[in-house]
């Protein structure tokens, strides 16, 4: 990912977690620099807050 800090903080399931939507999906991911590490692809039509 060119810009890792383009996602929205998502810290309210755990520390430093971001979330990205790309169409219809949501990824959720940390930055460990220089990595990503994705922890979640969840489909919008997912309770997401059910899955993490």
């Amino acid at each position: 990912m060119k810009n890792p800090d383009i996602g929205r903080d998502a810290s309210e399931f755990s520390r430093s977690l971001k979330r990205f939507t790309y169409k219809s999906h949501m990824v959720f991911y940390l930055n460990s620099d220089p990595d990503i590490l994705i922890i979640r692809v969840l489909h919008h039509s997912m309770d997401y807050q059910r899955h993490l």
